[in-house]
């Protein structure tokens, strides 16, 4: 696998509601950097922050007989609120061309790298000085849920009535990605964006189900921890089927009727269900 040398800047700890977070990544190619491409980058997952997009630089320059380069990203984030925010760890993949035949219209080899980025935390005051707003509800909310608390157990006291507790049902990785499918609409999405929603969902579904970090993984690296975990051949070949169609209209920009992106997500369904 080709290796890339990576550079994480740094986020000031203090700013203001409203300001532009910038967040930045160097990466260092062994080769000409032309032979990168980004196969995909995963929404940041964020609390209290806006994702306002990626910004990317690229600079090459001559070694000996050969051409190496940087590709420096600026993620840009912005509060959309005071107080103590964050961004999680997150992932970048890259697409690396190894080979490609005599006339450079077909690929012979290639290989991905997923880089890993550290979140960071920030503290956010208000544009205009105020005192935090944040900090200020909370400790309303806590008062008025111990008055809350005070006045229901005076109520049991004397009723003498105990009601029961309400439990929450825990929404399992199953009902979680067909809610999400049944979101999908070709209809409102291009087929683009129901290819990349179909293959985020059964990411995620794979690794809260069967705990395979599907979604730093590449389709063949999927399948293989999936048949190490024992899942059926049948479903197996049914999620090839699905990551290889995704595959090709997301990178390959293969163009698809409604019918048959409306089929793929039935497809995904069935995965889940099975």
């Amino acid at each position: 696998m080709s290796r890339v040398d990576v550079e994480f800047g740094s986020v000031p700890e203090k700013v203001s509601v409203g300001d532009t977070i910038a967040y930045r990544i160097k990466l260092t190619f062994p080769d000409n950097p032309v032979r990168w491409a980004f196969d995909s980058l995963f929404a940041p997952y964020a609390i209290g922050l806006k994702f306002l997009g990626m910004s990317v630089e690229t600079e090459s320059a001559q070694r000996g007989d050969s051409v190496v380069g940087t590709t420096s990203l600026s993620l840009k984030f912005t509060p959309t609120r005071s107080g103590h925010l964050m961004v999680k760890d997150g992932y970048l993949r890259l697409f690396h061309i190894l080979q490609v035949d005599t006339a450079g219209d077909s690929i012979i080899a290639a290989d991905t790298v997923v880089i890993k980025y550290p979140g960071f935390e920030v503290y956010a005051r208000s544009h205009f000085g105020f005192p935090d707003m944040g900090v200020f509800a909370l400790w309303l909310g806590s008062f008025i849920v111990i008055l809350i608390v005070f006045g229901g157990i005076a109520k049991i006291v004397s009723t003498g009535k105990r009601k029961p507790l309400k439990v929450e049902k825990k929404v399992s990785p199953e009902e979680k990605a067909l809610a999400e499918l049944e979101a999908v609409s070709p209809a409102r999405q291009s087929v683009r964006e129901v290819a990349e929603n179909i293959s985020r969902i059964l990411r995620e579904y794979i690794n809260a189900r069967w705990q395979v970090p599907a979604l730093s993984m590449a389709s063949e690296e999927i399948l293989k921890g999936l048949e190490d975990r024992g899942c059926s051949p049948h479903r197996l070949m049914t999620l090839e089927k699905i990551l290889s169609e995704c595959d090709d209209i997301r990178f390959a920009g293969k163009y698809v009727e409604t019918q048959e992106i409306e089929k793929l997500v039935e497809m995904a369904k069935d995965f889940v269900q099975e």
